[in-house]
C-alpha cells in the first residue's frame, strides 16, 4: 500500500477578504490525515503515516498536481469552490474530490459518504458546532 497523496485547497470567498481565514480547517485536515498510519501485513498501525498531504492556495495549483500525477484526492474546504470541484473530477475522474461547506444549504441534500461518519462527526451535526 502507498501513501495517499492529498491536496487541500486553501481558497474559497472569505479567503479573499481574510488570507488566513480557511488555514485552521486547512492544517487541522492535514494533522488528521497525516495522523493515519499505514497498516501492516497483520492489519497492525507501523510509525508510517498514510497521507502525503499538501496544502495550496488555489483551484489552479490543485489541478496541476492532479494533472502530473502528484495527487489521488483533492479537498476543498469552501462550498463557493464547488464548480472547480465539479470541473477538476470530470477532467480527471481517478481522484477523489471533495467538498466541505462551512453552512448547510438549505435547499440542497447533503452527500456524504459513508465511511466518512463517525460519532464525532454525528456529535457536531446534533450540536451545530
Amino acid at each position: 500500500m502507498k501513501q495517499k497523496r492529498i491536496v487541500v485547497v486553501n481558497d474559497g470567498i472569505f479567503k479573499r477578504q481574510n488570507l488566513e481565514s480557511y488555514m485552521p480547517f486547512c492544517n487541522l485536515l492535514k494533522r488528521i490525515f497525516e495522523g493515519v498510519k499505514m497498516v501492516d501485513g497483520d492489519g497492525k498501525d507501523t510509525d508510517t503515516p498514510a497521507a502525503v498531504v499538501t496544502v495550496v492556495d488555489s483551484a489552479a495549483k490543485a489541478v496541476d498536481l492532479a494533472a502530473e500525477g502528484s495527487a489521488d484526492m483533492v479537498i476543498f474546504v469552501s462550498e463557493k469552490m464547488r464548480t472547480a470541484a465539479d470541473k477538476l473530477k470530470s477532467d480527471i475522474s481517478r481522484l477523489q474530490v471533495l467538498v466541505f461547506t462551512g453552512k448547510p444549504d438549505v435547499d440542497r441534500p447533503f452527500l456524504i459518504p459513508k465511511e466518512l461518519v463517525t460519532l464525532e462527526g454525528f456529535r457536531r451535526m446534533v450540536l451545530g458546532m
